[in-house]
């Protein structure tokens, strides 16, 4: 199985909740790497053919693959 590494946005009308947010998707098989609570983000790392699967997570408005930025 192919890891993806994750960019998890949360509803931004509950930025408390990113927390309960967190763990519902460790529950549902991503290893959450941070907790970005100012702007509503969580990020980390999920088998690929889990990632249909964390974006029904309650909570979740919007899961994408982070992208690498290099430096020009």
């Amino acid at each position: 199985m192919s890891k993806v590494h994750l960019i998890v946005s949360i509803d931004g009308d509950q930025p408390e909740m990113l927390d309960e947010v967190a763990e519902r998707l460790t529950e549902a098989g991503m290893k959450v790497r941070e907790r970005l609570h100012e702007i509503g983000v969580i990020t980390g790392s999920a088998d690929a053919e889990k990632v249909k699967d964390l974006s029904q997570v309650q909570g979740v408005t919007n899961i994408e693959p982070s992208r690498k930025v290099s430096k020009a």
